[in-house]
């Protein structure tokens, strides 16, 4: 991505059959992490009326190890802690339960 200090591939996917892709105006963020995307990437969101799922299958597991980075930006603005939350699996193994953008007082948070 050329935009990005850290010369990281951002990669779009493939927009799931039932999601509605959107884009936004983003500006005024506090991006407080360390590592954060460039503000051209959290532009994108996708939405679903019932329930928005990623899959990623494929990926060795025998001799590799791998670090997943997830960045999330909550765009609605009459959101509220606790309003929007969700559980996020790897190889259906549940490694955060009831993630919450809004719980730490910011708009943008990241996991790994």
């Amino acid at each position: 991505y050329p935009v990005d200090q850290n010369d990281r591939i951002w990669k779009a996917i493939s927009t799931p059959s039932s999601a509605l892709p959107l884009s936004f105006n983003v500006s005024n963020v506090d991006l407080e992490g360390k590592v954060t995307p460039p503000i051209q990437v959290l532009k994108t969101a996708l939405t679903h009326p019932e329930r928005l799922e990623f899959i990623h299958n494929g990926l060795e597991t025998n001799d590799y190890e791998y670090s997943v980075f997830l960045y999330f930006l909550e765009l609605n603005s009459t959101l509220k802690a606790g309003q929007r939350v969700f559980d996020i699996y790897l190889n259906n193994e549940i490694k955060q339960e009831k993630f919450d953008v809004l719980a730490g007082g910011s708009k943008y948070s990241y996991i790994v």
